[in-house]
């Protein structure tokens, strides 16, 4: 690829400034460089030889090697890219699938969100892979799925509208997953409880009619009436729930552990029974170890972890070093909370000695329906550079929805948690 005339060297005392030197060591230059750039013209074709494309420029398709149906691309060549340029790449011939494999290892390797393989092609037109290099090799910046929806959803994780609802015996409503939809209880059904609460119940015939006692409970205690404590008629009363109930009225306020998950090469470790039985929830995390160096990421769910929210606008973020400089980054609308540092030689090292990621995350009112919801935590890790600095920070980020929250995810930005331990708390009447 063309270089950029370097500037200092133009503005140096002593060069020369003649029209033929304008011509060849400037302009020249500089219009063969941006001939290089996207846009700039017809996208060329590429064909995989033993694996490998050598790109010339920033846009090509790709295809398979002797036109095969399909063909594996493990490496790119960096010979005409240098850091930071970027490649777009789309198949040539959707009859025949180019798919890109992550983490070929080595020079010109691609890695991909997700740490999983990708096609090109295969049915469904206007794939599309934006790539950046860093360092020696490759990595993801987006990637457009055209007219594959399925495919779309299948990688999101998200159910088809396809799914239905079905109503069954006795009940009323439900169809498929284009708008909400409620199940009720049908009219027989109705009447049918109706009559069975006016019926005679075991041990209401007995050998002789007793008088009423008022000082006998003719009801139970619902676990609501007990924990309260407001309830004035009679109502009896289990061991377990004044247990509960004194629980509740006296023991309020302190962090209870809830759940402890220890992972192992997972893609993400969730916790999915958050709710407003709790007004504030923490997790600790513990010598977290990414398989591939990385930086960690926070997703939330709304339905106890069917699914998760991962659209770019549902949510906002921030993070800050705490360094002698401070530094940091934002964003104002992505697909998660980025809780750690982004930058190459910045991530979280996946190197286990050096202790993973150690820190704490809260979410605040996680159950309310009417605000948007906090998360934010302190945390500290060495980074992959060779020297294994510390990167002790904090970071604070929103659920944009005023949805209630009954679900939170952790996953690395590359790759699967490797190792670490995360234990999440409850916390009461805060």
């Amino acid at each position: 690829m063309t270089a950029i005339p370097d500037i200092a060297a133009l503005l140096a005392a002593g060069t020369p400034r003649s029209e033929a030197y304008m011509r060849d060591q400037v302009w020249q230059p500089i219009v063969a460089a941006m001939a290089e750039l996207p846009g700039a013209g017809a996208r060329t074709e590429l064909t995989i030889a033993a694996g490998v494309i050598t790109p010339t420029a920033a846009v090509h398709t790709v295809d398979t090697e002797g036109d095969t149906a399909a063909d594996d691309l493990t490496h790119i060549a960096t010979d005409n890219h240098p850091v930071g340029r970027v490649l777009v790449m789309s198949a040539a011939d959707q009859a025949r699938v180019p798919t890109v494999r992550h983490g070929g290892g080595g020079a010109g390797q691609v890695l991909l969100s997700g740490t999983a393989d990708w096609a090109l092609s295969g049915g469904a037109s206007g794939r599309v892979l934006v790539l950046v290099r860093v360092g020696t090799g490759w990595e993801e910046v987006g990637r457009w799925w055209g007219g594959d929806a399925a495919g779309l959803r299948t990688w999101l994780g998200t159910l088809p509208a396809t799914r239905t609802i079905t109503a069954g015996t006795g009940l009323t409503g439900g169809g498929d997953l284009t708008a909400d939809r409620t199940l009720s209880l049908s009219s027989a059904a109705q009447a049918s409880l109706a009559l069975a609460d006016t019926a005679l119940q075991s041990g209401d015939i007995g050998s002789s009619v007793q008088a009423f006692d008022p000082d006998i409970p003719t009801a139970s205690a619902s676990q609501a009436e007990m924990e309260a404590g407001t309830e004035t008629a009679l109502r009896s009363m289990s061991p377990l729930g004044i247990a509960q109930a004194i629980t509740a009225q006296v023991g309020g306020g302190g962090w209870e552990p809830l759940q402890t998950v220890t992972a192992s090469n997972d893609a993400a470790v969730d916790f999915t029974t958050l709710s407003a039985a709790y007004s504030m929830y923490a997790v600790a995390i513990n010598n977290l170890v990414p398989a591939s160096n990385s930086y960690l990421a926070i997703r939330v769910s709304v339905d106890g972890g069917a699914t998760w929210k991962a659209s770019n606008g549902d949510y906002n973020w921030a993070f800050s070093n705490h360094l002698v400089a401070h530094t940091g980054q934002q964003s104002t609308t992505d697909v998660w909370i980025q809780v750690s540092d982004s930058a190459v030689n910045q991530r979280i090292s996946a190197t286990s000695a050096r202790g993973g990621l150690n820190g704490l995350v809260f979410i605040a009112s996680p159950g309310s329906t009417d605000k948007h919801k906090s998360l934010w935590g302190t945390y500290t890790y060495q980074s992959e550079f060779s020297t294994a600095s510390a990167k002790p920070g904090s970071f604070g980020g929103h659920f944009l929805s005023v949805l209630n929250v009954e679900g939170i995810r952790f996953l690395m930005s590359h790759g699967n948690i490797s190792s670490g331990t995360l234990t999440l708390y409850g916390l009461k009447g805060a």
